[in-house]
């Protein structure tokens, strides 16, 4: 089976670029106490995992490139609980083993480091605001384009007042190469939808049109709080300008859902005191239609805050059985209409960690890994608080294109790596 586009990322489920920010300050290594289910991919503090097959230049050797945020381990300011300056990008031969954590090589500005982009260098941000959530990157037009979240106001209030949980937006900065360095370009006009808020950014290509969806809003309580969704524009590109938003910033770009009968689930509106559904963390891909009627089948992966446990997130089903965030997936045959119908659950909910986000990658013998991060127990708000220290996960997933869905789902969190080894070396 051969994943096409998004990430395509580039051109092929991962065939893309790999991005990351360059950070500035001191890495966060994970902490001994409070771990989370199961082992790090990575012995470094990660998270809002962005993957896509690549091709490393300089070494001559394909593989996957795996850029992420990073929590610093602190309290930054009143409403940050996960506060990140750095982010950070390693590059995984194809014959190495993934689940050994020195296999995958730090390939950020400095020898021996995996920081790409440095916070300073987003121009227009809050001063210190901490915020350089979930970037992803890719290739287009010759260049290779960097995507990352900022704030423009830290201000810890509600909204609509302008503050750190309505002024987050989307930058772009480019290099000539997949590990940069990178250069700031601008801030993104993706429109005033949602007060304009835009956050985790994933690209995907379309022949020659590129397309972003992002994450439109915070997550809150409140009736009318203005709860996050998904949202996917077209990009506009000019060779003079590069990439400077979206090419309708007037419309409204959310995603709407169809379920299954009509009927979502019970579970589905998790913000506003469960009046709305709160969605973050999309991915985008496309993969090959069986019958070939359609060309191709678009999956989106999200992650979406549930009001209580799911069903199948029992306990008795080996699941933590937690409302923690999941990750779930919808799909649909045109991305015009903006309407993905709900396909099911991917990673239940963590024992600890209130956010998820996932991406996906294909290994050279074809199959699907996908990665998301976890994290022990915290409460920035404690007396004494505790801080997130969240790490990355991967595991092996598999597709059907004949039905359109992902098979033995939700997966169940492994305990150990072995099964990664196993997928990669089978």
């Amino acid at each position: 089976m051969t994943l096409r586009v998004r990430r395509l990322r580039r051109t092929a489920l991962f065939a893309g670029t790999l991005t990351a920010l360059t950070v500035v300050g001191t890495l966060t290594a994970v902490p001994a106490a409070a771990a989370p289910i199961g082992e790090p991919l990575i012995n470094m503090n990660g998270s809002d995992p962005h993957a896509w097959n690549c091709y490393d230049a300089a070494t001559q050797r394909s593989g996957i490139c795996l850029t992420a945020s990073q929590d610093m381990g602190n309290s930054a300011y009143p409403g940050n609980d996960y506060p990140m300056q750095n982010t950070n990008m390693w590059f995984l031969p194809a014959t190495s083993d993934p689940s050994i954590p020195g296999n995958w090589l730090p390939r950020g500005n400095a020898t021996g480091s995996p920081k790409i982009f440095d916070e300073g260098g987003w121009v227009g941000e809050a001063p210190n605001a901490y915020h350089l959530w979930a970037p992803a990157t890719w290739n287009y037009q010759g260049k290779h384009w960097l995507f990352v979240p900022d704030v423009l106001n830290k201000s810890d209030v509600p909204p609509p007042a302008t503050g750190i949980h309505t002024s987050s937006r989307i930058g772009v900065a480019s290099s000539n190469g997949p590990f940069g360095p990178y250069t700031w370009q601008r801030q993104l006009d993706l429109g005033t939808y949602n007060g304009g808020y835009a956050s985790d950014p994933s690209p995907y290509q379309e022949l020659t049109q590129l397309w972003l969806a992002y994450a439109d809003g915070d997550w809150g309580t409140g009736n009318n709080y203005p709860c996050g969704g998904i949202s996917i524009t077209q990009l506009d590109w000019s060779p003079t300008q590069g990439i400077t938003g979206s090419i309708n910033p007037s419309a409204n770009h959310r995603v709407t859902f169809t379920f299954p009968n009509g009927q979502r689930p019970s579970w589905w509106n998790g913000c506003a005191n469960n009046t709305k559904p709160y969605l973050e963390g999309p991915e985008l891909y496309s993969f090959p239609n069986a019958d070939g009627t359609r060309g191709y089948d678009y999956v989106l992966l999200f992650a979406i805050k549930p009001s209580s446990t799911p069903p199948e997130c029992a306990t008795s089903r080996g699941q933590p059985g937690t409302a923690n965030s999941v990750i779930a997936y919808a799909t649909a045959t045109t991305l015009s209409s903006l309407t993905f119908q709900y396909r099911g659950i991917i990673v239940c909910g963590s024992r600890d960690s209130w956010t998820n986000q996932a991406s996906m990658a294909r290994f050279a013998n074809g199959r699907y890994v996908l990665f998301y991060h976890d994290a022990g127990p915290a409460n920035p708000s404690g007396n004494p608080p505790t801080y997130w220290n969240r790490t990355l996960r991967a595991q092996c997933v598999d597709y059907n294109p004949n039905t359109g869905t992902f098979s033995n789902i939700p997966i169940v969190r492994a305990p150990n790596k072995s099964s990664l080894r196993s997928c990669w070396s089978s």
